[in-house]
């Protein structure tokens, strides 16, 4: 019985990992995207902390 649970456990555990890389190349565009995004935001706030000064 103990065995059969961690069998599935483990199944599990392929099935969430395979589902995480599948979502992982998914959103690869959309996390450069949030990346330029991000360094565009920052690149601002470094050119306002320049003027302030």
């Amino acid at each position: 019985m103990d065995q059969a649970v961690e069998v599935q456990k483990q199944n599990v555990g392929v099935k969430t990992r395979a589902q995480q890389a599948r979502v992982h190349v998914m959103t690869h565009q959309e996390a450069v995207a949030t990346d330029v995004i991000t360094g565009t935001c920052l690149l601002i706030l470094i050119m306002h902390m320049f003027y302030l000064i």
